[in-house]
């Protein structure tokens, strides 16, 4: 089973390089929220887990996430929790993306025109996170 908890830093850190992009501010951490002998108390773990990260990607997408918390009652399901579209303007630019993100995927709907784009592709990556890829038909 995919363990999902502190993971998305290091998703994160692979979907900088996949973009070619940075971080937008400082990441934030859970301790820093809820710092020792707060009214939640966290372990180590937990504390050093994200409250927010966000990172800029294709045009004016943004991507943010933060870690999901046991002590404060939070869980997640891999592959139900969201998808990540983009929605992208040429198909060479799509398939890159694609193939870098399907590295290690848990599954992968290759890239393929539709009746609806000139390209559309999903996959779950390695982190449990579901992406869709579309080039829109243009008229």
């Amino acid at each position: 089973m995919l363990e999902l908890s502190g993971k998305f830093e290091e998703a994160f850190d692979v979907y900088k390089s996949v973009f070619d992009t940075d971080y937008i501010t400082p990441i934030a951490r859970m301790g820093e929220i809820f710092p020792r002998g707060s009214e939640v108390d966290l372990s180590d773990f937990e504390r050093n887990g994200l409250v927010n990260m966000e990172l800029s990607v294709v045009g004016s997408h943004l991507l943010m996430a933060g870690d999901m918390i046991d002590s404060l009652g939070q869980k997640v399901s891999i592959g139900n929790s969201t998808t990540t579209n983009l929605e992208l303007d040429d198909v060479d630019g799509a398939r890159d993306f694609h193939e870098a993100l399907s590295q290690g995927a848990i599954f992968c709907a290759q890239p393929s025109q539709t009746p609806w784009t000139s390209l559309w592709g999903a996959g779950l990556d390695r982190f449990g996170i579901r992406w869709m890829f579309n080039v829109i038909l243009q008229n």
